[in-house]
């Protein structure tokens, strides 16, 4: 099921998301959101945000991967171009990200 963040209203805004192994999670971004930083501990994760589909398996072809330990600065574009919702997933097993949207 989808996490919907659009009501957040200060930022920079963290939370930590739980993921499934190989299934995307939607989140629904915020109208300022502009960037976002994704960090994984445990597993490798997955950004994805054309071609996915909350619940939906992860495809390698539309997927980015970012190794754990490591952090990830993704900027979302402004405007027309921006997305409105990104999703994430781990590969090896279920686990969390942490995730901090920026305005």
């Amino acid at each position: 099921m989808a996490t919907d963040k659009r009501g957040v209203q200060e930022f920079p805004h963290i939370f930590e998301q739980d993921t499934t192994n190989g299934n995307w999670v939607e989140i629904l971004l915020p109208s300022q959101c502009t960037s976002v930083k994704i960090f994984s501990d445990i597993q490798k994760a997955h950004i994805g945000v054309n071609g996915c589909t909350d619940g939906g398996a992860v495809s390698e072809a539309v997927a980015f991967d970012i190794p754990h330990d490591e952090i990830h600065d993704f900027k979302l574009g402004e405007g027309n171009s921006r997305p409105a919702s990104i999703f994430v997933s781990t590969h090896g097993g279920d686990s969390s990200v942490k995730i901090m949207l920026i305005e």
